[in-house]
C-alpha cells in the first residue's frame, strides 16, 4: 500500500535484515531477563517463610536437648521479622507509616 503512494522506506538489504534481527534479539533478551525477575519475586515470600519455619524447628530441637534458646523470645522475634517486613512492603518509601 505504501509503495503505491511512493513511500519506499528501507530497502531490503542484508544490512537492513540484520538490523531488524538484532533489534528482535535484544528485545528477547530484555523480556527474558524481566520474566526471571518476576519469577524470583514470586518465590521470595515462600523462601522467607520456609527459612523462618526452619529456624523455629531447629530452635525447638535444640531446646529439647539443651534447654536453650528461649522459644517464646525467639517466636516473638520471628513474628517481628514478618510484621516488620509486611509493614515495610505496605508503606513503601513513605515515612508516615
Amino acid at each position: 500500500m505504501l509503495w503505491v503512494l511512493g513511500v519506499t522506506g528501507m530497502s531490503t538489504t542484508p544490512l537492513a535484515s540484520s538490523i531488524i534481527g538484532g533489534g528482535v534479539f535484544v528485545m528477547g533478551l530484555v523480556v527474558a531477563g524481566t520474566l526471571s525477575d518476576y519469577r524470583d519475586a514470586e518465590r521470595a515470600p515462600t523462601d522467607i517463610a520456609a527459612c523462618l519455619y526452619a529456624i523455629m524447628r531447629e530452635a525447638e530441637a535444640m531446646n529439647r536437648v539443651w534447654g536453650k534458646p528461649d522459644l517464646e523470645a525467639l517466636r516473638d522475634r520471628l513474628i517481628a521479622v514478618v510484621t516488620t517486613l509486611r509493614s515495610d512492603i505496605n508503606c513503601g518509601n513513605s515515612r508516615e507509616c
